[in-house]
């Protein structure tokens, strides 16, 4: 169990403390948690509650505890040097009547992870109640432990609204039929610069241009 707070810290055994905004506090986590002799292989981020309004503090508040937070993770994870797959489920609460932007926002920082890195298979879990907390959300433990169990291809965006489990999913187009008047800019035998085309991105790029 990790909580936000301050600084790192071990409060006991298995109850550590850190930083969200802090980089050195994942590095100081993951160093404690392989020191205890534990290797997780599925992460559960579950700090994503608080109901959005548009105001700077509570953006920037809501920022730090989603995207820099798994932003931050997923680099010590990289860093640390792990072999094995790992599941990394970040859960964000929405009311009956208010969107959470910020958090669903993560989605294709996910996307983007999973792509260029294999190792971490991030997933966005989205679960709308009557309630504005995890703690009182009762079906909250079945609901994780089933999405970290699934195996089906379309599971980086996944939502629950009153109990109903619904996947966001992206439905291929006819791109000669639907733009075949629209004008390119991509020249035959053209050249051109892909900027970080090492990653698995610039490959797909690199590989749709050549052929």
């Amino acid at each position: 169990v990790v909580k936000p707070a301050a600084h790192f810290s071990v409060i006991a055994q298995n109850i550590y403390t850190i930083n969200p905004v802090e980089n050195n506090d994942y590095v100081k986590l993951l160093a404690a948690i392989k020191k205890d002799g534990l290797a997780p292989s599925h992460i559960v981020h579950l700090w994503s509650e608080s109901v959005f309004a548009n105001e700077l503090t509570v953006i920037n508040e809501q920022v730090n505890i989603s995207l820099i937070s798994v932003l931050l993770l997923s680099q010590s994870l990289l860093t640390s040097g792990i072999k094995s797959k790992l599941v990394l489920l970040f859960v964000y609460l929405t009311t009956l009547d208010k969107e959470q932007p910020v958090f669903a926002a993560l989605a294709a920082f996910a996307k983007t992870l999973t792509l260029e890195y294999a190792q971490i298979d991030c997933r966005v879990l989205e679960i709308q109640s009557a309630e504005t907390s995890f703690a009182f959300l009762n079906s909250l433990s079945a609901i994780v432990f089933a999405e970290l169990q699934t195996t089906e291809k379309n599971r980086l965006h996944v939502r629950y609204e009153q109990e109903r489990r619904m996947v966001k999913t992206i439905t291929k187009v006819n791109n000669k039929q639907t733009n075949s008047a629209a004008p390119t800019l991509l020249k035959p035998q053209g050249v051109y610069i892909i900027t970080g085309g090492m990653g698995n991105l610039g490959f797909i790029f690199a590989e749709y241009l050549a052929s």
